[in-house]
């Protein structure tokens, strides 16, 4: 359990590293397309939720965010907003989040009339 509760509509997200995006199976850190995607990454995962917020988003959840988005960094401790190589955390309002990662995905399957039949897959 994350050791700080937000206030209101606000949740606390762990930016996932954008290393850990582009690593392949063998970890092994793929080659970057493009220079400004090594700057941060736009995805976290929800370590606390606000209790106005209890309804749009729950801990755990991947969700998606813009670098223009108001937020404001969160430090477990004081000391932790000097030191390297830890995980960075976001307290955001949950109406600036852009989205939440749904766990089904949808597949469409072509009947014999070829209209498209909608089939949800869970993952």
């Amino acid at each position: 359990m994350f050791p700080i509760k937000p206030l209101f509509d606000k949740v606390i997200v762990r930016e996932i590293p954008v290393e850990q995006l582009f690593t392949d199976e063998d970890k092994k850190l793929m080659p970057f397309g493009h220079e400004q995607m090594k700057l941060r990454n736009r995805q976290g995962i929800v370590v606390a939720v606000g209790p106005d917020a209890e309804m749009h988003v729950s801990v755990d959840d991947r969700v998606y965010f813009e670098d223009t988005a108001m937020y404001e960094q969160v430090f477990v401790r004081p000391v932790d907003e000097f030191r390297k190589g830890i995980d960075t955390f976001w307290q955001f309002r949950v109406h600036d989040l852009k989205g939440v990662a749904v766990n089904a995905v949808t597949v469409i399957q072509y009947s014999e009339s070829d209209l498209p039949v909608m089939d949800t897959v869970h993952a």
